[in-house]
């Protein structure tokens, strides 16, 4: 995996991407361009996921790339020459699993299904929200920095 990223995202995934989920947007799309085997991409206001073989690299955002994720939640126009960023890497960590035969065959299953057709869902996916304080992390420090009583 590159140290950086370089992500431009095209006039066609403007329009194809959705508003508002982490794993469908205009930068996730350009992702999936860039890395047909992931399994799994999902681009946040705080970092950047891709797990490819049974492996998660994080990336981090820069502020730029967050304004323009925020317009683009908020479907305000987006300058395609503007959109262009740059994401540095910042670690990795193996699943917590070893996958199995079945689970591989699946996984390359799904992989082939995402490359032939990109608005692919799976039917028993959930959508769920995901902001800056619903990581584990960020709650940590807010609990930290509340006063005792």
């Amino acid at each position: 995996m590159p140290k950086s990223l370089r992500l431009r995202p095209s006039q066609e995934d403007v329009v194809k991407g959705q508003c508002n989920h982490p794993t469908k947007c205009m930068y996730a799309l350009c992702l999936w361009r860039m890395f047909p085997k992931a399994t799994y991409i999902s681009v946040n206001p705080n970092c950047i996921t891709i797990t490819i073989y049974g492996f998660y690299y994080h990336y981090g955002i820069p502020l730029n790339a967050v304004k323009h994720i925020s317009e683009y939640d908020e479907n305000r126009p987006i300058d395609i020459r503007r959109a262009a960023v740059t994401a540095t890497f910042v670690g990795v960590r193996a699943c917590r699993y070893q996958p199995t035969a079945e689970a591989k065959e699946y996984y390359r299953e799904k992989s082939a299904r995402r490359r032939a057709d990109p608005d692919y869902v799976r039917p028993d996916s959930k959508q769920t929200v995901r902001g800056l304080l619903a990581h584990g992390r960020s709650m940590r420090r807010q609990k930290d920095a509340s006063p005792a009583t």
